[in-house]
């Protein structure tokens, strides 16, 4: 900033002696230099923060071109540790930096804006900043803001972003410093980037320094006066809507906004203007309100880097001559264990008809008659690591429910309904055991389902069949589903190479797949709520071949350090064993016909029954 030949004075606010984070000095420096042609006198004078008051003065002289530099203005004026104003007085041109100084030497920095450099913010005008909130102040940016009063009167400032707004006082000839500025607002913003607008009752400097936490890095943000933006601000042109509606119903309120995005919201309860009451998390340009009990209100106030605007309030009244909506009570959802589904409906008397299998209710519907509608433990989510490729449909909802209410001398309720899925696992899908094959693909890797919300449980590793040439875990779901979500077990269902393109495996290459995964698992099943000292093996055909050869044959896991003592027990399904067998009669060595090998087939059936549970 240069003060005026005549022995005018330039003002830098934020200059400092101070300690800083992470081992780092807040310091100040000086440049001074004469452009004229004979001698000059300057005087420097420090206002402490928060007073009026010159605390140390100093006066020098720079010859014709001289130019002077102080890498600490402190140190230079002998002033005590503190921040303040340095005010520069004579025909000179002055510069000031404040910065950090690392504990290597280094400096980080940027310079002061000298008061009047830029034009003031005057009574009626709104100044507007970026500036950060960190989730972390430790490590995430953080925003400052300095206020210099420039007026004989105390300054009444006032700072919004959104819907959250601070009062900040400057007293006269003073400044104000508002550390971690998006932190003093109510209600609290959210971690982010925010804009932050000023505006005072007298005339005021200001401008944010964001700094860097990690290396003290400051950086100087001057603000825009928000009329001197080509900004659009918004224009509501269509208000949200009041309505009457049964009592226990919900409305949903739109407005419509043109202007230059993006738009914030916030909706508030109660009549136009009134701020009192904003409904936490809505923030959008619709807002479902209900249940409707009574008479409420709702207006919408809308914001860009234009302006604000807000909307007409809605008012909302029950309509007392419909029955109240029934309620269903838990929520339809989704849910970890088994919930009981109730309906309530607020008008004594009143019959509510429901249906539970989807299907719209009508006056034939069962009544409600207050017993509960779910209780059941039939769990399974849609927990599918390919839902495009669904061998086995899995079931997703537990439960379907659709109700009204009637009454006498009543209209009907409208109908309200909803799903409720009981999903009792955790899944994390493509987990890599093994890095991947040479011929690409995701057989190196395994899905997982625990039992949610529960540790130290026991596991089941699951190996695939399928003649060794085909198959893969992703067929798997229902299986997973089920002995995560029945029965407690956390459960690893596995991929290998396959004897077929691209892959071509030849032994040992599969029982080496299913040592590496059985290894992976031991390691780091706890991580999902498995006990590693509880591993049953379970495999089904070829899977059952090779579950049995990893429990009778130890080298495939000592070369993985352990051992088959790791193994709590084996479980096979339709396995292969004897394999010199197969080998030997590769194909229909009786002559069978197909008839009669289905026929020979079904004698499973006659010996176990069926496949009822107790059977498998």
């Amino acid at each position: 900033g240069r003060t005026l030949p005549d022995g005018g004075t330039v003002t830098f606010t934020g200059v400092a002696h101070l300690g800083g984070a992470n081992g780092t000095k807040w310091r100040s420096e000086l440049s001074l230099h004469n452009p004229g042609t004979a001698a000059v006198q300057a005087r420097l004078s420090l206002v402490p923060r928060g007073s009026s008051e010159v605390t140390v003065e100093r006066g020098i002289e720079l010859q014709p071109g001289e130019t002077v530099f102080w890498n600490d203005l402190y140190g230079e004026l002998r002033a005590p540790d503190g921040a303040g104003t340095l005010r520069v007085a004579g025909p000179v041109l002055a510069w000031v930096r404040t910065y950090n100084l690392r504990p290597d030497g280094a400096t980080i920095g940027q310079p002061v804006p000298a008061v009047g450099s830029v034009p003031p913010l005057e009574p009626g005008e709104e100044l507007l900043f970026p500036v950060s909130n960190p989730e972390d102040p430790a490590t995430g940016f953080r925003s400052n803001l300095i206020v210099q009063s420039l007026s004989d009167e105390d300054a009444a400032c006032t700072l919004r972003s959104g819907s959250s707004s601070a009062s900040l006082s400057v007293p006269a000839g003073t400044y104000v410093q508002l550390d971690k500025v998006p932190s003093a607002l109510e209600p609290r913003l959210d971690t982010g980037e925010h804009m932050l607008s000023l505006s005072c009752d007298q005339d005021v400097s200001a401008f944010v320094t964001t700094i860097d936490p990690e290396t003290g890095d400051p950086t100087t943000v001057l603000g825009f006066l928000r009329d001197q933006l080509d900004l659009d601000p918004p224009r509501i042109v269509a208000q949200p809507e009041g309505a009457t509606v049964p009592a226990g119903s919900y409305r949903t309120l739109h407005v419509e906004v043109q202007g230059r995005g993006p738009f914030s919201y916030q909706w508030y309860s109660g009549p136009a203007g009134d701020r009192s009451a904003p409904v936490a998390g809505a923030v959008g340009g619709a807002l479902t309100a209900g249940p409707v009990e009574g008479a409420a209100s709702y207006w919408v106030e809308v914001e860009n880097a234009g302006g604000r605007t807000g909307s007409a309030a809605a008012s909302l009244t029950v309509d007392t001559t419909t029955t109240p909506v029934p309620v269903l009570s838990p929520a339809p959802g989704t849910y970890s264990a088994p919930v009981q589904v109730h309906l309530t409906c607020g008008l004594a008397g009143a019959r509510i008809h429901y249906t539970t299998d989807g299907s719209a209710p009508t006056m034939d519907s069962p009544v409600y008659d207050g017993e509960a509608l779910l209780a059941s433990d039939h769990v399974t989510g849609d927990n599918d690591p390919d839902p495009d490729d669904e061998y086995v449909p899995l079931t997703t909802v537990s439960l379907r429910v659709r109700a009204f209410a009637e009454a006498d001398g009543r209209q009907a309720s409208p109908e309200v309904g909803g799903d409720y899925v009981i999903d009792a696992v955790d899944t994390a899908f493509y987990v890599p055991y093994n890095v991947p094959p040479a011929a690409g693909g995701a057989k190196h890797t395994l899905d997982i389902y625990q039992p949610h919300g529960r540790t130290g449980t026991p596991v089941l590793f699951f190996v695939h069949g399928g003649a060794w040439k085909q198959g893969d875990k992703n067929i798997y779901p229902e299986l997973g589903n089920t002995f995560a979500g029945y029965y407690g077990f956390t459960t690893v269902v596995i991929s290998y190479e396959i004897s077929t393109d691209p892959w071509n495996a030849v032994f040992p290459e599969h029982i080496d797949d299913v040592a590496d995964a059985f290894a992976w698992t031991f390691h780091h099943i706890a991580e999902y709520g498995g006990d590693p000292q509880r591993i049953w093996l379970f495999g089904q055909s070829a899977g059952g071949h090779l579950v049995s050869l990893l429990a009778t044959d130890g080298s495939y896991l000592e070369r993985r350090g352990l051992s088959t003592d790791r193994i709590r027990g084996v479980v096979t399904m339709s396995g292969a064993y004897d394999l010199y067998d197969m080998v030997k009669y590769p194909v229909n060595p009786l002559g069978l016909s197909p008839a009669e090998i289905l026929e020979y087939k079904a004698l499973m059936t006659l010996v176990f029954g069926s496949y009822d549970e107790a059977v498998l």
